[in-house]
């Protein structure tokens, strides 16, 4: 048997792990739905989005025509009636939509490396939405509907309380009859579940801030792994994932899963480097 006849059933064998593979990636991205993120954190749609999506780049499997349904995933997770949000996402989706018109002819890198200079490639995309999320969850000023509207497991059910006023005795309301007498002990545990409520709030978000800081703080000593060409390369390990330190990613570098920063692409371009 001939090598080339080896090779060939060897590529016959190879490309339809391939492509099941990056069919898998692709579906992970375009099956993502909000509810399995709590408070619909885009933030984590996106790194999951963007962990799947360079795997494919990798292989020049990721179909920008994917872009559009990209977007309107992300403004879906926006939820209904969050027009701060959702209309700049439709203003995006609508430009998403011009530009893949108008690259159909080109392959997956062309088309990537041609929508990404029009600002509309895949990372613009969930720059943009990181970007619009984080406005809205800004402590102190938190307006993304689904964070508002977290219920409170601690908080009495709806109604609590009401059968009390409605119950009689001697033919009076033992609401109106119990009304002065426990009027100063209902505001004070008012008061001291409404102090509890405002302390818990406080310390989840006290939390939230304090994860998502880390991302972009630089590496320490012991965290360097080795080196590349001469470049340190810094690794660390969070709930589980390892995340390289890349140098160059964003304006004072970035804890990713994708690359550290001897494999930086220097013609790779985040919208925050783009539009600072």
């Amino acid at each position: 048997m001939k090598f080339t006849d080896i090779f060939m059933m060897f590529i016959d064998i190879e490309r339809p792990q391939n492509a099941e593979l990056y069919d898998s990636y692709e579906h992970k991205v375009l099956s993502m739905q909000a509810s399995s993120y709590p408070g619909a954190d885009i933030v984590a749609m996106a790194e999951y989005a963007r962990e799947n999506i360079v795997a494919m780049i990798r292989g020049n499997a990721w179909d920008s025509k994917n872009n559009i349904a990209l977007t309107r995933i992300l403004i879906e997770a926006g939820g209904k009636d969050n027009e701060e949000y959702s209309h700049p996402m439709h203003q995006l989706m609508t430009k998403v939509r011009e530009e893949v018109s108008q690259v159909t002819h080109l392959n997956n890198k062309e088309k990537d490396e041609a929508l990404a200079q029009k600002d509309v490639g895949w990372e613009d995309i969930l720059g943009k939405a990181e970007e619009l999320y984080r406005t809205m969850t800004v402590e102190g000023s938190v307006r993304w509907p689904p964070a508002c509207n977290v219920n409170d497991s601690r908080a009495p059910p709806r109604g609590y309380g009401a059968h009390l006023t409605q119950y009689k005795f001697n033919g009076k309301s033992n609401g109106d009859k119990g009304n002065k007498r426990n009027k100063g002990k209902g505001n004070q545990l008012k008061n001291k579940y409404n102090g509890q409520h405002k302390k818990q709030s406080f310390k989840k978000k006290n939390e939230n801030s304090h994860n998502a800081s880390w991302k972009n703080e630089r590496p320490k000593k012991h965290e360097l792994e080795k080196y590349v060409k001469g470049t340190p390369v810094y690794s660390r390990t969070v709930d589980g994932r390892k995340y390289w330190w890349c140098d160059k990613c964003g304006s004072k570098g970035r804890w990713t899963t994708t690359h550290h920063t001897a494999e930086h692409d220097p013609k790779f371009k985040l919208p925050a480097q783009t539009r600072r």
